[in-house]
């Protein structure tokens, strides 16, 4: 990465989604992300959020982000506009066979991968934790709602969350962002 990740990103950006300029928001948004630091991201059904994360990841040439998703259908349609834009993701879920799982793991340790997608419910078994930590996955984000306690407290030493909804939200703390010593908060 150069002196500038977010040149970096812009140009990444225009490449493979063809955009030469940021939403309102999107920009703070990804500079968090770039920095690693908490962020809450509310924005309005089509405002996106989905840039806000995968942009960065597809930025890590060495790194795995893995994307907490409830939706099967959201998590197969976000795989196939990336993989079509040249962004290296799959998604890990139910539907897969047990070879398709397989192969999505070998994938995944070769380092081919830049974005994975699951649902909370694969989050929440240790065995995919356990591969999670085993690649040193050190970057996660979840979209739509809140990242749920129990993830977050076994991932919060090492990953600042990230959590993007187009739900409205009172303005109060949110517990993911807040309580597991990862900064301030919201971008």
């Amino acid at each position: 990465m150069s002196p500038d990740p977010l040149s970096d990103v812009r140009a990444l950006i225009a490449k493979h989604w063809g955009f030469r300029e940021l939403r309102p928001l999107q920009e703070q948004a990804i500079q968090a992300d770039l920095e690693r630091r908490d962020s809450l991201v509310v924005m309005p059904t089509g405002g996106g959020k989905s840039l806000c994360y995968q942009a960065p990841a597809a930025l890590r040439a060495d790194e795995v982000t893995v994307v907490i998703s409830p939706l099967i259908s959201l998590m197969k349609d976000q795989v196939d506009h990336l993989t079509a834009a040249g962004i290296s993701a799959l998604r890990v879920d139910s539907t897969l066979t047990d070879s398709d799982k397989i192969l999505a793991a070998r994938e995944i340790k070769a380092g081919r991968v830049r974005l994975v997608f699951a649902s909370p419910e694969r989050m929440m078994t240790g065995r995919f934790q356990s591969f999670l930590e085993e690649i040193g996955v050190p970057h996660l984000r979840h979209r739509r709602g809140t990242l749920h306690q129990p993830l977050g407290a076994r991932f919060s030493t090492r990953v600042p969350p990230a959590c993007l909804t187009a739900q409205s939200l009172p303005q109060r703390n949110i517990p993911c962002l807040h309580g597991h010593g990862h900064g301030t908060g919201p971008c």
